[in-house]
């Protein structure tokens, strides 16, 4: 079963903002720095408030808290796009987007770009994730292969999907 998309720039920072948002290793980094860091910051201003006996303290650590919380929400917004789309400069970008073709075969799932063609091997392969717009095929921890549903050109992006899903139900039957 063969099915052909295009990726763009939008499609890896959509990636990325999904790996960000959902995946655990990103929830508890983004978890510390956004409740964490502050509640931490919070008691040490409020300590300081209260043996110094100076509410101002209090209100100022108040206000730093809340600068870096909108600080952290506007870089973490806009920083995955900007950094997104200074690393697609670089010339290995060039394989991530474009027209990807991608078969399932009974080792894996091999992908051809005008540049480069690769074979996942289905141990490899570490699950399968739907959004609104796009299907994430993780190959690891934080790599996935992006497929954008509003830019498929050829095949039927469900029975993929599912033969997909059935394909590592084989594989951890037999593991």
């Amino acid at each position: 079963m063969k099915i052909t998309f295009k990726n763009d720039l939008q499609d890896l920072i959509a990636f990325n903002k999904y790996a960000v948002n959902t995946l655990p290793l990103f929830k508890k980094k983004k978890r510390f720095f956004v409740f964490i860091f502050p509640i931490l910051l919070l008691v040490a201003v409020g300590f300081f408030s209260v043996r110094d006996r100076d509410i101002n303290q209090l209100f100022i650590g108040l206000l730093i808290i809340v600068i870096y919380e909108i600080c952290y929400f506007i870089i973490h917004k806009r920083g995955i796009p900007r950094m997104i789309t200074k690393l697609s400069k670089d010339q290995s970008f060039k394989t991530m987007l474009g027209e990807h073709t991608m078969e399932i075969t009974e080792e894996g799932i091999i992908e051809k770009t005008e540049f480069n063609e690769r074979t996942d091997y289905w141990k490899s392969i570490t699950g399968i994730k739907t959004d609104n717009d796009r299907t994430y095929i993780f190959i690891g921890p934080i790599n996935a292969h992006v497929i954008n549903r509003n830019e498929i050109l050829s095949g039927d992006l469900n029975a993929f999907v599912e033969e997909i899903n059935n394909k590592l139900k084989q594989t951890s039957r037999s593991n």
